[in-house]
């Protein structure tokens, strides 16, 4: 690719690269990973935007930028690096130390998505409506009046969190800051690692931590058939595959706004690339 600007340092010049692509100025190769629903708009909504972006199928070639699902784990985006030409850029949504450190060591340019806070506000509605519509599905019977505990009180359970609320469940939130348990004072407010009673009473169970905080033994003491949600990354809140096989209804929703709201999640990603990519 021919450099307009020889004066910019490589990131930068991608960064100029892309606004001007942007505005139909200058034709970029950006390939973006259909990997789901989400991604499979976020190629049109970027062609709208004046972008040259085709669908990423495992070969990066001579591409300028690729943009990946947030969902992809660290390991994937690593091997994605191994196969890019240097001073191209990677966007995706993790913000683990070694993706930094293996895309330094390879010349490419990672840019984590998620680390923006408009889009974390927006992304945690459409997950927390998301886990909603799991619940309508996954229940035989209606919300109101249900008692729900969510395990932590981040973006995504104060979303969720006021949804139930106004759908008259009787919500329960287990947090350790005393801030976060002060902002959730509308709500019924333990401490984790306290009130197991409050636990067992309740009908669905949702955790955003990421951290193992509800053990087996607190799982065996749930009522048979209690619907549990889990919308945090690993090493997740608490173990999915043995809740299932005690008969509980576990769910493990990974990915979630790609499959209940993707053309949304897709604005939402678009915005925050093309911010992150302007970043020098």
């Amino acid at each position: 690719m021919n450099n307009p600007m020889g004066v910019f340092a490589t990131c930068s010049l991608n960064a100029y690269i892309l606004f001007r692509a942007s505005k139909g100025g200058i034709s970029i190769k950006l390939l973006i990973d259909k990997s789901d629903d989400r991604m499979k708009y976020l190629e049109s909504i970027m062609r709208e935007r004046g972008y040259d972006a085709a669908a990423y199928d495992g070969a990066v070639g001579e591409c300028d930028a690729l943009i990946v699902s947030p969902a992809k784990r660290p390991d994937a985006l690593c091997e994605i690096m191994e196969r890019m030409p240097r001073g191209a850029t990677l966007a995706g949504g993790q913000k683990a130390d070694e993706v930094y450190a293996f895309a330094k060591k390879k010349g490419v340019r990672y840019v984590n998505a998620a680390d923006d806070e408009v889009f974390a506000l927006k992304n945690a509605v459409a997950t927390a409506e998301g886990a909603l519509m799991l619940m309508l599905e996954k229940t035989d019977k209606v919300l109101q009046g249900a008692a729900a505990a969510i395990f932590g009180f981040g973006r995504i359970a104060k979303s969720l969190s006021a949804m139930l609320y106004a759908l008259g469940v009787r919500v329960h939130v287990w947090a350790r800051n005393p801030i976060d348990i002060a902002n959730a004072a509308r709500y019924g407010t333990h401490r984790l690692g306290e009130d197991d009673e409050a636990l067992l009473d309740c009908e669905i169970v949702v955790n955003t931590v990421p951290a193992r905080i509800i053990s087996n033994k607190q799982l065996e003491r749930l009522k048979k058939g209690t619907l549990l949600i889990e919308l945090a990354s690993s090493p997740y809140g608490f173990d999915a595959e043995y809740a299932s096989k005690i008969g509980l209804n576990s769910i493990v929703a990974a990915g979630i706004p790609a499959k209940g709201a993707p053309y949304s999640a897709a604005v939402y990603l678009a915005d925050s690339v093309e911010n992150k990519l302007l970043e020098v």
